[in-house]
């Protein structure tokens, strides 16, 4: 079988996975050839038991059917398959602790009947110590699952894109397990192209920005010229210093992008200064400024490993800048993931727009030669354009608004809207309905048709009330990930975004079905 060390793909381009490929993953065997073709060695393939994983409790190794080591890269990165009785949370976690102390990264495969694949990665990772130890005492490594669950009949798009994150192309184990880590987070994004915190609109984002004259202007030249710059961006800027960065990715990049990239000048009255200022290349005002930091350095705190700026934290430096007023926009980048913060945001510091540039140059196959459906959603909001501005009609007057000021006040507009009318539908439609649902449960309670006074009215009206804000502060929650409704085995199941998915596919897309459709689905009983 072929294997990472026969070089069969060059480094950064990864393979095509489509559906019908998870698709065919109905066997051991099958797996086997999924990570054979994704460059994984498999020529290491072996039955194992869970007495030679040292699996010895009752309670990790019972539901186990079958153990395959499907890969394994001298002991640094290994792939198991495990065939379980059933794929549990409880299962998973116990699996993932069974492996804490053993040498080197690994990826689980977890299914009970081939109709959903676990993609486990068991991610290292130090606790939080709250044991008051001291500085001196050691750390101890723990590992966390990190889980894609996948309906193997019908994977969707975030997920193919995360598989196909997969393929080796990384030139040792090392480097590889930081891209299976990167790919988890990609899984992780509230939409399929970008992650966008609370900054813009998402409706705007996906339904109304493709409609702008904007997105169909040319963007393959510096589309094709970026996928040249990050073809092997991982394995070469890894380890690569500050000002050589400057050189072969930022100074290229925001070239193309339209801008001049301008340092601003030392001064001691002034200790925080942005790194760069974004200038059009004849001068002129500074369009935004920028943050620019080493290949993936971490941008939501400080970080040990850069060695230029390890104690300066990006979200808390942007804000200083956003609050001095040298421009409205800033723009945080590490190369690989890049952000857009606004002075006029809610919160300055956690409301952002954020692309993974390398993950959306990544296209292969057919998309390859193409900008495709991803990169006009960095192309048209990073460039020069996107921050110059021009006299707009705004509000009935005549403003001078950027392209990303006026998407910004757009999308405070329609969530203003939006807000108001979910306001009126929650307490004149949804208010009254729940109420109802409350006095029907207690005349059934009483098997009879009961009275109310004004007291146990008053107690129905507050117990409306809590049952109300709580089922707000859940589907608020939920939409926001505070709480893991990705967890497909775990808190998902019982998540009001599972009711809301049954429900919308009950209702049918048919508006003028609808209510028909679900009152047909549920009666004055259904819970």
């Amino acid at each position: 079988m072929p294997r990472q060390d026969d070089n069969i793909f060059p480094t950064g381009l990864d393979l095509e996975v489509l559906s019908r490929d998870i698709q065919t993953i109905s066997s051991a065997d099958a797996v086997a050839a999924f990570f054979a073709r994704l460059g994984y060695n498999t020529n290491a393939r072996l039955k194992q038991t869970p007495a030679n994983l040292g699996m010895a409790a009752e309670g990790t190794s019972r539901p186990i059917r079958n153990v395959e080591l499907i890969a394994d890269h001298e002991g640094f990165l290994q792939v198991y398959l495990f065939e379980l009785t059933s794929v549990t949370v409880t299962h998973t976690r116990a699996l993932a602790r069974a492996f804490k102390n053993r040498v080197g990264d690994q990826l689980l495969v977890l299914t009970s009947d081939y109709e959903t694949l676990d993609f486990v990665l068991l991610e290292k990772y130090l606790p939080a110590d709250e044991s008051g130890a001291t500085p001196m005492t050691q750390k101890q490594v723990s590992r966390r699952p990190r889980v894609l669950t996948v309906n193997r009949r019908n994977a969707s798009p975030v997920q193919l894109r995360v598989l196909r994150r997969f393929t080796w192309t990384e030139p040792d184990p090392f480097a590889q397990y930081d891209k299976l880590v990167s790919a988890y987070t990609v899984a992780d994004w509230s939409e399929e192209y970008f992650n966008n915190h609370a900054l813009f609109s998402d409706y705007f984002l996906k339904e109304r920005l493709p409609g702008e004259p904007q997105w169909r202007e040319q963007s393959k030249p510096a589309y094709l010229t970026l996928k040249g710059l990050y073809r092997r961006a991982p394995s070469q800027f890894a380890q690569t210093d500050f000002p050589s960065l400057v050189q072969q990715i930022f100074e290229p990049i925001f070239g193309h992008l339209g801008f001049a990239l301008v340092r601003p000048p030392k001064s001691s009255e002034q200790p925080t200064l942005p790194h760069f200022l974004l200038q059009s290349p004849g001068g002129g005002p500074t369009l935004a400024t920028c943050q620019a930091y080493r290949w993936n350095r971490n941008l939501d705190g400080k970080d040990d490993k850069d060695p230029e700026r390890p104690d300066e934290n990006p979200s808390a430096t942007v804000v200083s800048l956003l609050e001095k007023g040298e421009s409205r926009w800033a723009v945080v980048t590490n190369g690989k993931l890049w952000r857009l913060y606004s002075a006029e945001a809610h919160s300055r510091a956690t409301n952002y727009y954020e692309i993974d540039l390398q993950e959306i140059l990544a296209e292969t196959g057919a998309a390859a030669s193409s900008p495709g459906d991803a990169f006009p959603f960095f192309w048209l909001l990073f460039r020069r354009e996107a921050f110059t501005e021009q006299e707009t009609d705004w509000d009935g007057g005549r403003l001078k608004l950027s392209f990303l000021d006026l998407l910004l006040r757009q999308s405070q507009q329609y969530a203003k809207e939006l807000g108001e009318s979910l306001k009126r539908r929650v307490f004149e439609d949804i208010f009254p309905h729940l109420a109802q649902g409350l006095i029907t449960y207690i005349r059934a309670q009483a098997e009879r048709q009961t009275e109310f006074d004004e007291v146990q009215l008053a107690s129905i009206f507050q117990g409306t009330l809590t049952l109300l804000y709580r089922l707000l502060f859940l589907l608020y929650a939920e939409s926001r990930n505070l709480l893991p409704v990705r967890e497909v085995r775990g808190y998902f199941e019982g998540s009001l975004a599972r009711l809301k998915q049954e429900i919308a596919a009950r209702a049918g897309s048919i508006e003028d079905e609808r209510w028909e459709r679900v009152r047909h689905s549920y009666t004055g009983r259904s819970s």
